[in-house]
Order: C-alpha cells, then sequence, then structure tokens
C-alpha cells in the first residue's frame, strides 16, 4: 500500500482528517433511509422488537450483512446499539478517508496533490453530487456506509492492477451493499476501456 515514502500509510493524520470530517458534517443517527436500515439491525439483536409489519424494513435488509454484523457486534462488545452504531460510523468515516488517501496514493505520486485531494473529500463528504441528492458519505450509518470505502479500495487496487484486492473488495461489498457492486463493476469496466 502507498502511503509515504517508507510504504507506510500516515494512519495519525487520516485520523485527524477523520475526526475533521466528524466535526465538519456530523453525525445524525438514524435519519432518512437508516430508518430502513438500523431497525433491522435493532430487531436482529432484540427480536421483541418491532412486533408489527417488520417487512417494511426486512424487505430490504435481508439482502445484506450489513444488519448481522451491527447485531454481532453490539452482542460481541456489549455495547448498545446506538453506540455500535456510532462505532461503526467513525469507523467507516475513517476507511473512507483512508480509501481515499489510496486512491489519490494510485493517482498522483507527488504527496501534496495526495493531501489535497484527501482534503478536499473531507471537506465535502455530505455535499450532494451533482445535483443528485446522493452523497459520497451519509452524516449517519447505512450499508452505503461499508460500501463506499470498499468500493474506493477496489478502484485504488484496479488502478495499480492488484487485481486479488480489487477480487477481495468485490465480494465484500456485494455481500454489504448489492446494489452497490454493480455500480462499481460498471466504473472498473468503464475505467478499463
Amino acid at each position: 500500500m502507498k502511503g509515504s515514502p517508507d510504504g507506510r500509510l500516515p494512519i495519525l493524520r487520516l485520523g485527524a482528517l477523520t475526526v475533521a470530517a466528524l466535526a465538519i458534517h456530523g453525525y445524525h443517527l438514524g435519519v432518512e433511509d437508516a430508518e430502513i436500515y438500523i431497525p433491522a439491525a435493532r430487531k436482529l439483536a432484540d427480536p421483541s422488537l418491532y412486533p408489527f409489519a417488520p417487512e417494511f424494513f426486512q424487505s430490504h435488509g435481508h439482502l445484506s450483512l450489513f444488519s448481522p454484523v451491527l447485531a454481532l457486534t453490539a452482542k460481541l462488545t456489549h455495547m448498545s446499539m446506538d453506540w455500535t452504531i456510532l462505532a461503526w460510523y467513525v469507523a467507516t468515516l475513517f476507511a473512507t478517508v483512508v480509501s481515499c488517501w489510496l486512491l489519490a496514493a494510485a493517482c498522483f505520486k507527488n504527496d501534496r496533490a495526495r493531501w489535497c485531494s484527501v482534503l478536499v473529500i473531507t471537506a465535502v463528504l455530505s455535499m450532494p453530487a451533482t445535483n443528485t441528492g446522493l452523497l459520497l458519505m451519509d452524516p449517519y450509518l447505512t450499508a452505503r456506509s461499508l460500501s463506499t470505502p470498499l468500493t474506493l479500495f477496489a478502484l485504488a487496487g484496479f488502478l495499480e492492477r492488484k487485481y486479488a484486492r480489487v477480487s477481495i473488495a468485490m465480494v465484500a461489498t456485494a455481500t454489504i451493499h448489492p446494489q452497490m457492486v454493480v455500480y462499481l463493476v460498471f466504473l472498473t469496466g468503464v475505467i478499463w476501456l
């Protein structure tokens, strides 16, 4: 993995950017489409919750390992689901910043260009893309929170011609967010062409 002249990632700096991203964009538990993802995890952790019409969120959540991962994390760590969700959000935010660094390292040889690109991404993480309302990283936890860094990681690997890494990231993305892996395959195909 690229990062510094000795080949290591600048973990402390990327961690500081993660804290900055959290301060800039905030954290919003259970808003927007998290209302579909989070109840499925809560229901797995405590089956007595939502006794009526769980189909509303389970029809969407059963296609992904997102909810089982959250429920298992809460069970293993003995944290409340709210703290588990926050911990996963911070972890995925950090993974996104690291993946952006890896993508920048695949694109730029100059350290200044890498840092500028990661700083820009940190500043605009929750800005809507091209008037679509879609954000690179939502300020709340969803399955996309895990698929985004995996996608960026796969793209960086593709640009570096590390196809085993790309394959692993694609499989992981498919288990977390099946729809997003379709976009990833399409994008890598476009880059290949």
